[in-house]
């Protein structure tokens, strides 16, 4: 059944109600967490997970928000993974509060910067800002609860509300961790609160040591709790990557055994993809060779044939070689990379995933090939071989110019003898012609002779431009010049006279 889209306006309103009542939610919930706190019954459900991603995909929730507010927020981190023992609902409060606070105290074109760094023993978390700073006096009230600097905050600007019960929360969520958080701040200069986190478990009781969720059921529930904010953005995105995407409407292939996780993945890139599926590695294998997708979104692990199995045949499988492949894995970081290279897979996402890299890894992946073939044909001095993403692809290209080469002179020289020349059917040839360049076979020859014709007309000027389009194939000057015109927006005659030599 076919759903009606709502008008924007209306889409706004019913998205800024669920933000608020969201924020009603959380509000109480504050509240009910001081009364566990107040008396010692916080509870603690603390799980081993990577501190890097976890802070990291917090700090992606503020980044569009940063740059509306003209602030340089920025993440570092010497490490990629840090496994490290914490409540993760417990510890999503501590560090929303901290960089919150970070924008709701400095005023635009100022400075945020999350510094993560380890030893031995512990894990530091730093939130640091250019902003107003604290006094001494206050600087001993700021975890105290309903404690709020507002006065300060509005004349700066700032709109983000607070309710005075962050930082004692924050204070409190920590030392049910075990952990201690520091602040040095100096008015107008700015502050900076640290967060010291202790490793291992021992910490923890028995009872407070959960083993965590599956990583898909992770996923999943992030993508639902978001799922009607990315359709909105979707729907409403003026961005480019998302203009782009439903132009052309791009299609996807999308491999996950867990049909759950399948079917919410579906509904993410649906608004924005021609979406495909399939459930297991051997399936998802047929389907790329059938459907020719824009790119591949695989789980890693999977039953009958693995995701790593199906990227290895795909990127050895001359037909589909070209077709970007995203892998999701429940590795970590550095292990995934390391597999997803040997693999030849173009980028990977470890689980749980950030809705909004996923789509916009995938996104650009696809854009950035579309940019760089909309590059190849209309620049002069871009090679061909820069839209190879593998040694397969480079050397058919590298044989296809040189076919193209050896007979450009030869008005007769068409498709079917191109076909003939490269040992391929002429659907054949279609497909990865048009996969790697976006280009029918046809226009590919004709932009190699214009790439050609731009060298003869810069380093021979004797030739006039009849010569050059015999030279080139052409029977006729007349359509010669039509081509040259489409493909560099000027008739070679004035490409002539604006490269003459000195």
């Amino acid at each position: 059944m076919q759903q009606k889209k709502l008008h924007p306006g209306i889409s706004n309103r019913i998205l800024s109600i669920s933000r608020n009542a969201a924020m009603l939610t959380s509000l109480i919930n504050e509240l009910l967490d001081f009364r566990k706190i107040d008396n010692e019954k916080m509870p603690i459900k603390a799980g081993e997970y990577n501190v890097v991603q976890f802070v990291h995909e917090i700090y992606l929730s503020f980044e569009e928000y940063a740059e509306v507010q003209k602030i340089d927020f920025s993440f570092h981190t010497m490490e990629e993974t840090i496994l490290l023992w914490f409540d993760q609902n417990q510890m999503q409060k501590v560090f929303f509060n901290l960089i919150s606070n970070a924008f709701k105290y400095t005023p635009k074109g100022g400075k945020i910067a999350i510094t993560i760094s380890q030893d031995e023993k512990k894990v530091d978390i730093s939130v640091k800002d250019s902003g107003i700073g604290i006094s001494a006096e206050n600087k001993n009230k700021i975890f105290d609860q309903f404690y709020q600097i507002s006065t300060i905050a509005e004349s700066i600007g700032t709109t983000i509300p607070g309710t005075g019960l962050g930082l004692a929360l924050t204070k409190g969520i920590l030392e049910a961790h075990h952990a201690v958080i520091n602040v040095e701040s100096e008015v107008n200069k700015g502050s900076n609160f640290e967060v010291i986190l202790l490793k291992g478990s021992d910490h923890f009781s028995d009872t407070e040591k959960i083993i965590p969720e599956n990583r898909d059921q992770i996923s999943i529930r992030k993508i639902q709790n978001y799922l009607p904010e990315i359709r909105y953005d979707l729907e409403t995105d003026s961005g480019e990557n998302v203009k782009s995407n439903l132009e052309r409407k791009n299609s996807i292939l999308i491999v996950e055994d867990n049909e759950e996780l399948l079917q919410v993945l579906y509904h993410v890139f649906e608004p924005v993809y021609h979406v495909f599926t399939a459930t297991n590695g051997e399936e998802g294998l047929a389907r790329t060779i059938e459907k020719q997708p824009d790119i591949v979104l695989s789980d890693l692990m999977m039953p009958h044939m693995s995701g790593s199995e199906m990227c290895l045949k795909i990127k050895t499988n001359f037909t589909v070689s070209h077709i970007p492949v995203v892998l999701l894995t429940a590795q970590t970081a550095v292990e995934s990379n390391i597999e997803s290279l040997k693999l030849g897979a173009d980028d990977y996402i470890t689980k749980p995933f950030d809705v909004a890299v996923l789509l916009a890894r995938c996104n650009n992946l696809v854009n950035g090939r579309r940019i760089l073939q909309e590059k190849f044909a209309h620049s002069t001095d871009i090679s061909p071989y820069t839209l190879a993403s593998n040694e397969m692809d480079r050397n058919f290209l590298e044989k296809a110019n040189r076919v193209i080469e050896e007979n450009i002179a030869n008005p007769d020289f068409g498709v079917n003898e191109f076909s003939r020349e490269m040992n391929l059917g002429r659907t054949s040839l279609f497909h990865k012609i048009k996969g790697i360049t976006g280009q029918t076979p046809n226009d590919f020859m004709i932009t190699l002779k214009m790439k050609k014709a731009t060298f003869l007309l810069t380093n021979h000027p004797e030739l006039n431009i009849s010569d050059i389009t015999y030279r080139l194939g052409f029977n006729s000057p007349k359509y010669f010049s039509k081509c040259f015109k489409e493909q560099f927006g000027m008739p070679p005659t004035d490409f002539k006279s604006m490269h003459k030599p000195d």
